[in-house]
């Protein structure tokens, strides 16, 4: 089934002999995820040596520098138009679950699903992205099955700490994403654990029955509204439906390439696939033919600064099919004929090694219909176009803000924005929940640039949204944040105020130099905040999905250690 025989023995555990899935507590399962997410971010070594790790299991070794590039490589993912590298895009996917994590180390189902969806969209995409192009690594598929536990593990504590209650409408959805990402997690996993011995063909029994097993779980999928929900779980259940044998069945699955390409790349991907499943019958003509095909359509599926990328990936394709055809025309005793499609392959590889740039084209999403940027907005400030470089910063936060739609978002902007500050910045954050005034830290100010600062300052937004934050001595929250003397205060609600608040809130601004910056997560606009935040000479925004620019943090250098 395979072009190559080197294939992995059977694979140890997430951390080899040793597991980390037996924890009792929300907050220890998501630091369990945590920790074997970065036992094997340790930088590579010198001529593709590898770093050891606690559980004895290496990294995935960096891309080849050689001609084998070519034909192993991934091309580059664009970031605020600036290409990064598979080390880069390592790092940065490093960084930002690191971050999604730690924000679900309470057991918030929200954050636990988010970050589960970014593990199994954007970390292991590379070594997924290899597996569907069919030069997966055995490194790769050691990436995948130390990683797939932990992201199975966070929607387990999702769904425990949904329980069995009444639905909203909102934990309906959240629902809907367990599952959705779930079934793309069993088939990555049953991919990663499907062992094909050098000997042998196709997987063992066992091997085979997980794959078709997990194929059932897509099948809900692949007819979805979302395109690149449907595409990609229709890509994914044939590719593990093929790995198990049923190449027929895949053939099913897979569009022809003069149908419509609806959904690029996994549309692509599909038709690639597709050859694979003719190889794996034994109908090498017909796959040299389809690739051939493929090719011609390129120019008019795939977007301009894509197509060399996948032109690559289409002709690495058209050599495998030809080799095979060699060696099956040579087994059938025709080398005549075997000689000259082998010359053929010989020419194809050429071609191959001569294209300009390098690497093959890649999903960078591992399936569609879900939400996981690499980026996050790194301030409020830069968010919503607010220039915030005073030296003292306050941020209020109203009731109603942490009962709205947009509060997960901006709960983690505040934090992306308290990380930015500088040493010379001072920040304090104050929240009314209840009646009562809390704050951090302590009604006091604290400084920026620190990470224990930015920590704590993130572990006190998650205690007053879960309504934990002990509350401040003295003063109502306005007069409490003004006590920082801050140049610019974010006010966040969602709610209107009434008259005799807005009256004080203004006589108040009256008598400090502050610029009132209001954060307005309401459905409606508010005309009396709109106003007061004109009046002081700061501006009122609203955030929305179209309004936040990706981060620009700096791509380069190791994986952080854990």
């Amino acid at each position: 089934m395979r072009d190559s025989p080197a294939w992995p023995q059977a694979l140890p555990g997430p951390l080899g002999s040793t597991t980390v899935y037996t924890m009792q507590t929300a907050i220890r399962t998501a630091w369990g995820a945590f920790w074997i997410i970065f036992s094997v971010s340790s930088p590579t070594l010198a001529d593709g040596a590898t770093t050891p790790t606690a559980g004895g299991i290496p990294t995935a070794g960096e891309p080849p520098t050689t001609q084998a590039e070519v034909l192993t490589g991934l091309a580059e993912i664009s970031i605020d138009e600036k290409s990064l590298s598979e080390s880069a895009l390592r790092a940065r996917t490093a960084r930002r679950t690191a971050d999604l994590v730690r924000a679900a180390a309470d057991g918030s189902p929200e954050a636990c699903v988010s970050a589960a969806e970014f593990i199994l969209a954007r970390q292991i995409e590379p070594a997924l992205s290899r597996e569907i192009l069919d030069i997966a690594t055995p490194e790769d598929r050691k990436w995948i099955a130390q990683r797939t536990p932990a992201a199975i593990e966070l929607l387990n504590t999702a769904t425990k700490k949904l329980g069995t209650g009444k639905d909203n409408a909102d934990s309906e959805a959240l629902r809907e994403r367990i599952a959705q990402a779930r079934a793309f997690a069993e088939v990555y996993s049953a991919i990663a654990a499907a062992e094909i011995p050098p000997t042998a063909t196709a997987p063992s029994a066992a091997a085979a029955d997980k794959l078709l097993q997990a194929c059932r779980g897509l099948a809900g999928y692949i007819d979805a509204a979302d395109p690149g929900l449907a595409a990609s779980a229709r890509l994914w259940q044939a590719a593990a439906y093929r790995r198990g044998g049923r190449a027929d069945r895949a053939l099913q699955l897979l569009p022809r390439v003069r149908t419509a390409a609806r959904s690029i790349p996994y549309d692509y991907f599909s038709r690639l696939e597709r050859c694979r499943a003719l190889m794996d019958r034994g109908e090498y003509v017909a796959a040299a033919a389809l690739s051939a095909q493929i090719g011609e359509e390129i120019d008019n599926w795939i977007p301009e600064n894509q197509r060399d990328s996948a032109r690559r990936a289409n002709q690495a394709l058209r050599a495998a099919a030809l080799r095979r055809w060699s060696a099956a025309l040579r087994t059938a005793g025709k080398s005549g004929v075997a000689d000259d499609v082998s010359k053929d392959a010989d020419s194809a590889e050429t071609d191959l090694a001569h294209m300009t740039g390098k690497g093959m084209i890649r999903l960078e999403l591992s399936y569609g219909g879900v939400n996981a940027p690499l980026t996050e907005g790194r301030a409020i400030a830069r968010l919503l176009d607010i220039e915030c470089a005073d030296p003292a910063i306050a941020i209020v936060i109203d009731p109603s803000a942490l009962k709205s739609d947009g509060w997960p978002e901006m709960q983690r902007a505040i934090g992306a924005f308290i990380r930015s500050l500088g040493e010379n910045q001072s920040f304090a954050i104050v929240g009314m929940r209840g009646g009562s005034v809390t704050a951090y830290p302590d009604g006091r100010v604290a400084t920026g640039g620190k990470a224990d600062s930015a920590s704590r300052a993130e572990q006190f937004l998650t205690r007053l949204v879960a309504g934990r934050a002990d509350p401040a001595k003295g003063g109502d929250a306005m007069l409490h944040a003004l006590e920082l003397r801050p140049r610019q205060l974010f006010l966040v609600a969602s709610r209107p105020f009434d008259d005799a608040f807005m009256q004080d809130l203004g006589k108040l601004l009256h008598d400090t130099p502050a610029k009132m910056n209001v954060i307005w997560l309401g459905s409606d606009d508010n005309a009396a905040l709109q106003k007061l935040a004109t009046d002081s000479g700061g501006v009122y925004r609203r955030p929305s999905a179209a309004s936040k620019p990706a981060d620009s943090e700096d791509d380069g250098g190791e994986d952080p250690a854990p």
